[in-house]
């Protein structure tokens, strides 16, 4: 029971942090992002409060949950520069264990992903991931590409130096995924992978491309997770409180001079990418620790830690203000009422906030 509790605790603070996150903080800037003139500003106090709610997601599993972060690999000289992230999709929740390693190593408030396109709807966490500029695809090539030139060139047109987080495989490596795979695998005369999915080259040709196209790209970091002991799959374990106790990523960097340009053997290098995870992570799972030679990246564990308490105190107090001035402020409840309606109208008739900013 107790890490059922845990679970929906978890859960439930996520979804109404976010939720009236959206509602108090990003709301009333809404009319920023609508004008040219203005849409930069817009961005930027948008990508704050984005940022501390990120911060506060990071704050619960580390904090309260208790997951242990290890980090080895490759160390970024400039953590603050636009970066492709490409990583392998072993559960539906490795976007949001990242961000660990964003606020240790990279930018966390930079940080980006991309996403199912089912999941804007999702009222509150939705809306402020369209807010941030979050990538929703709908696995239908001839909409995604050019979603990603839209979203792409509107990073370039507000100055925002994204680190954007994209799955070249797709979806979540499952029975059914892997099965999927393995056809793919066998009607092209490849290898089977065991720990990933073969890679979708064809949105990650266009993503770097379209980055490339907009100078929106210094590098490529190619991130490899892995988890030592139990590995939850989806957003039902957590509900049920089973969380992994430890997550374990390695870090490569590529400088963008040095990724081929032409397109096949960009394709070439992103299978070849893949094949080198499904042996790192083949060696991983035998020894439980990635190459003996990669070092464990350090980190400032005070000022982390500082953060995170932080992060726990300003979004508690929040809780209780919003909680506060929904029972006892007439002008709170009809505010949160016109902001819920506005939010709603927006995903009905356009289609979410993030088609009004790519626009």
């Amino acid at each position: 029971m107790k890490g059922i509790t845990k679970g929906i605790v978890f859960i439930l603070l996520l979804f109404l942090t976010s939720f009236f996150g959206s509602v108090v903080f990003l709301f009333p800037f809404l009319p920023l992002l609508c004008f040219r003139l203005t849409e930069k500003t817009g961005k930027w106090i948008m990508e704050k409060f984005i940022f501390m709610w990120k911060l506060f997601a990071v704050a619960l599993y580390e904090v309260m949950i208790g997951i242990k972060i290890k980090v080895v690999g490759e160390k970024l000289l400039d953590t603050h520069q636009n970066l492709l992230l490409i990583m392998n999709h072993r559960t539906r929740l490795d976007w949001l264990f990242l961000m660990s390693y964003q606020i240790r190593h990279a930018s966390l408030q930079q940080y980006v992903i991309s996403l199912k396109a089912l999941l804007k709807k999702i009222p509150g966490p939705g809306w402020a991931m369209q807010c941030g500029a979050f990538l929703f695809l709908q696995r239908k090539w001839e909409t995604d590409s050019a979603w990603i030139t839209k979203c792409v060139e509107y990073f370039h047109r507000v100055g925002h130096k994204p680190q954007l987080l994209f799955f070249p495989e797709g979806t979540d490596l499952t029975k059914q995924t892997k099965e999927r795979s393995d056809v793919f695998a066998e009607k092209n005369g490849l290898q089977k992978y065991s720990f990933v999915l073969h890679p979708r080259t064809t949105g990650f040709i266009h993503m770097i491309s379209q980055m490339r196209k907009n100078n929106v790209i210094d590098g490529i970091l190619d991130v490899t997770v892995a988890y030592p002991k139990y590995i939850l799959q989806n957003e039902g374990d957590i509900i049920h409180g089973r969380f992994p106790e430890e997550i374990h990523f390695n870090i490569n960097y590529h400088n963008i001079t040095d990724i081929p340009q032409n397109t096949e053997k960009l394709g070439e290098w992103c299978q070849q990418t893949w094949l080198e995870k499904e042996n790192k992570l083949n060696s991983y799972y035998e020894k439980k620790q990635f190459n003996e030679k990669d070092q464990e990246l350090k980190y400032d564990h005070g000022a982390l830690t500082r953060y995170l308490y932080m992060a726990i105190l300003f979004w508690s107090f929040f809780l209780i203000f919003v909680f506060y001035s929904l029972l006892y402020v007439c002008f709170f409840r009809w505010y949160c009422f016109i902001a819920v309606v506005t939010f709603m109208v927006i995903q009905n008739t356009i289609g979410g906030v993030d088609n009004l900013m790519f626009s």
